[in-house]
């Protein structure tokens, strides 16, 4: 029997996955260089337009990049400073009043870019007084962020991460290794602990964006790559090393993870249980990949059509090199190999071309059907008005059994955790 819902008399209860709320005060101040930080903190200015026109119309001025233009007309348009409440309330607008949310936190004090004017835990504070409020109770699901930094420095945060998510209506854990850190860091380790054995959901960010780490140029071994220099010439070069979905197979692979982390097998073997979501789904870069490129020749595929994950075939080239496996078939590969492994379709929804290439992979692969989640990465992407078209288009596309899927069935099994239900 198919586990695509047959029932089509009841329009799904649609759970965004992955959304942000985040403001304008929680972005550090050098979030993006040659933007005035200044300006962008006076109401009256940041509400003028002025800024909203400079952005678009002027980047190079700012010795800026189109993505970082767009990111921050986005967070200038969406992000004021005055509520989260706010911003959810926007995004709930479009959808039917039932629907659920996934709001990410994040924390980017420790990104080498200067200092938020709101601090991480205010952020915390303001989202749990909104989770309690009955109206949004059952509405919202915050996820709480989970630096390894932060837990290095603060080591109180352990179990203010844990009273989050156990006291205060938190849902699940994100991560974002593009800030600077990599996904198997140890000092994650008993997060990670908690998180399998308590089945709660974690949220990674995996593909190339424009926010990451500021810091000087890195040169850092890795556990496949052990003595080699990992390619690189600026600190946005090495966002590929870090988001690189191959990074997981290290963390959930209890042969290399036992050694790196110099652990048991079977304290490995529960972090290889770990409910995880690969947000993103690689990117659309990576899609694109996956439709144009060539296998290489002599590398193996597995029986699915994506390749194998032996430590031979990894790659950490920056670009994307003819030849080079696709991150969407390397995380097609992961959700293969491992339980619990999810990933969303954030972002890449907005892309009309890749409907297509969704729902044959919906089609083919009963296990990918059940672990792929609907998600939009609102606001920091999705422009006003274009909300509703994002979800209309790709459930016209897809139709209701298999919408239903990702949208209702797959979120509720990822969002249920040994604390709370969905």
């Amino acid at each position: 029997m198919s586990p695509i819902a047959k029932d089509k008399t009841k329009n799904p209860v649609i759970h965004n996955t992955h959304a942000h709320c985040f403001t304008l005060d929680h972005i550090p101040d050098r979030f993006a260089k040659g933007y005035f930080p200044i300006p962008v903190r006076i109401s009256w200015l940041r509400k003028s337009g002025i800024l909203k026109w400079l952005v678009r119309n002027i980047p190079r001025l700012f010795k800026s990049d189109h993505d970082i233009a767009e990111r921050m007309i986005n967070l200038i348009k969406f992000g004021q400073p005055e509520f989260q409440k706010t911003i959810i309330d926007k995004l709930t607008q479009f959808y039917p009043r039932d629907s659920k949310y996934v709001f990410l936190t994040m924390d980017m004090e420790y990104m080498n870019a200067g200092e938020p004017k709101t601090d991480f835990y205010d952020q915390l504070k303001k989202l749990a007084e909104i989770k309690k409020d009955e109206k949004y109770a059952e509405r919202i699901f915050p996820f709480i962020f989970a630096d390894p930094r932060r837990l290095e420095a603060d080591k109180d945060y352990f179990d203010i991460l844990k009273n989050y998510l156990t006291q205060k209506g938190f849902q699940g854990i994100k991560i974002y290794p593009a800030l600077g850190y990599w996904p198997f860091d140890k000092r994650l380790m008993n997060v990670y602990m908690f998180a399998a054995e308590n089945n709660i959901p974690v949220m990674t960010h995996c593909s190339k964006g424009v926010v990451h780490d500021r810091g000087p140029k890195r040169f850092e071994n890795h556990p496949v790559k052990t003595g080699s220099v990992l390619p690189g010439k600026k600190a946005k070069d090495y966002t590929v090393h870090f988001t690189n979905p191959v990074n997981y197979e290290c963390l959930l692979n209890p042969d290399i993870l036992s050694g790196y982390w110099e652990i048991t097998k079977a304290e490995a073997e529960k972090i290889s249980k770990l409910k995880i979501c690969m947000g993103h789904f690689g990117g659309s870069e990576e899609w694109h990949k996956y439709l144009h490129n060539p296998w290489l020749a002599g590398k193996d595929i597995s029986y699915e059509g994506y390749p194998a994950l032996e430590k031979k075939h990894w790659s950490f080239d920056i670009d994307t090199k003819e030849g080079h496996f696709s991150w969407f078939s390397i995380i097609c590969q992961l959700i293969l190999k491992y339980d619990n492994v999810f990933a969303d379709v954030s972002y890449m929804l907005s892309k009309q071309e890749y409907h297509s290439m969704l729902k044959v992979i919906l089609e083919s692969s009963e296990k990918i059907r059940r672990r792929v989640l609907f998600g939009t990465d609102y606001y920091v992407v999705a422009q006003t008005g274009s909300e509703r078209e994002l979800s209309f288009n790709l459930r016209g596309y897809l139709g209701e059994d298999l919408f239903k899927q990702i949208a209702e069935t797959n979120p509720r099994e990822y969002l249920s955790s040994e604390i709370t239900k969905c």
